[in-house]
């Protein structure tokens, strides 16, 4: 783990209050000894010789960070849902029929919309799609063309195995720019506020976030939350987020 990841690490666990410093270990310490146990398969009867601390602060100190971090799945773990089939499987006529995926495709289509999480690596996808719409001349002014929505939805559905129409993808860009927005504000109108490149976070300093969350309460999703795609999205979506096209 290089220096960025783990400080972006240490930031949102102490952010969240998941760990906090001791008498004698700072949060830097505890997470940098649990990754180093855990990377050399050490056991604890030599990290404590190591530190020169009781296998009883060892043991507890790795099992609060172990917790701490296990608690963390819903920001970097995208659990399956049930609503996707891998593409082994689907692409394989002995386990997963074609016409199977053709008659369930109508049907499942409602639940899909209502249901469908998506991911950074789709949003770039996606992204990318609409930006060669662009470069086919299928954005005129602000607003996309059926066409390059049609487009996209289909290389999205081709690409991620799941039913995508056009609907789906309008959503998505609303929200997107949505996002957006909110970044940009904080970014630009919050003082005190800049955004890391290396973590992919918004950064300030702990007054200076409570201060800006007491006037605006749902930016709080941002305080500790990776954006990494921002670069992108700002640069498609900056001058027109506003339009919600």
């Amino acid at each position: 783990m290089n220096k960025n990841a783990l400080a972006n690490l240490v930031y949102i666990l102490k952010g969240r209050g998941l760990i906090s410093d001791t008498i004698h270990s700072s949060v830097e310490e505890q997470v940098a000894r649990f990754l180093y146990v855990v990377g050399h398969n050490l056991r604890n009867r030599k990290v404590k010789f190591q530190f020169r601390q009781s296998g009883e602060t060892v043991s507890r100190q790795f099992n609060h960070v172990l917790k701490a971090i296990i608690s963390l799945e819903d920001l970097f773990l995208k659990q399956p849902d049930g609503k996707e089939c891998p593409a082994e499987i689907k692409n394989n006529s002995k386990c997963y029929p074609y016409f199977k995926y053709e008659d369930d495709q109508e049907d499942s289509t409602v639940n899909d919309k209502k249901n469908l999480k998506w991911s950074d690596e789709m949003d770039r996808f996606l992204v990318d799609c609409l930006m060669e719409q662009k470069l086919k001349g299928q954005k005129i002014g602000d607003v996309f063309t059926s066409t390059a929505y049609k487009a996209a939805a289909t290389s999205v559905s081709s690409k991620f195995h799941f039913f995508c129409d056009s609907g789906l993808v309008k959503n998505r860009v609303k929200t997107l720019k949505k996002h957006l927005a909110s970044v940009k504000d904080i970014l630009q109108n919050g003082s005190g506020f800049g955004f890391n490149y290396s973590t992919k976070m918004i950064e300030a300093e702990a007054g200076v976030w409570d201060a800006y969350l007491e006037a605006k309460p749902a930016a709080s999703n941002f305080r500790y939350t990776p954006i990494p795609n921002y670069e992108n999205l700002n640069e498609f979506f900056g001058k027109d987020r506003a339009t919600g096209s």
